[in-house]
């Protein structure tokens, strides 16, 4: 039996998959493809929102948040996000193999969101460290 969280990130994530899913011809419906481009977009976008907000709106209010504070964060991302799955599996770790077998679609989108984050990431690494140099 499979528990579904009823909270927080997992509705927004859902609610925006269905709505792209529904738009989607069903022919791409359910197909690692369209799981590939939707995380990977996702994961993109949103990471360039946040972004653009932390140029912004975080500037203004913490001083240097854009070219100081932001890159550590993503920094830790890029390395926490995958820590954290490596921390789970090592505390529960028949947990981690039902994550990672029972759930191959899903896994796929986890992936190519964090993909997605990270080209975003790197992105503004680079394009940060050339305008501050």
């Amino acid at each position: 039996m499979e528990t579904v969280p009823d909270y927080g990130l997992y509705k927004i994530t859902q609610y925006l998959f269905d709505h792209i899913h529904n738009k989607l011809p069903e022919v791409l419906h359910n197909l690692p493809i369209e799981v590939t481009l939707e995380g990977f977009l996702g994961g993109y976008l949103l990471t360039k929102f946040l972004q653009f907000s932390s140029k912004s709106v975080f500037t203004r209010i913490i001083p240097n948040f854009d070219s100081k504070t932001l890159p550590k964060l993503e920094r830790l991302c890029e390395f926490g996000i995958p820590g954290t799955f490596l921390v789970y599996s090592c505390i529960n770790p028949n947990g981690a193999r039902d994550l990672v077998y029972n759930k191959p679609m899903d896994n796929l989108g986890i992936f190519m969101a964090y993909l997605g984050g990270i080209a975003a990431t790197e992105q503004g690494l680079n394009k940060r460290k050339k305008t501050f140099q």
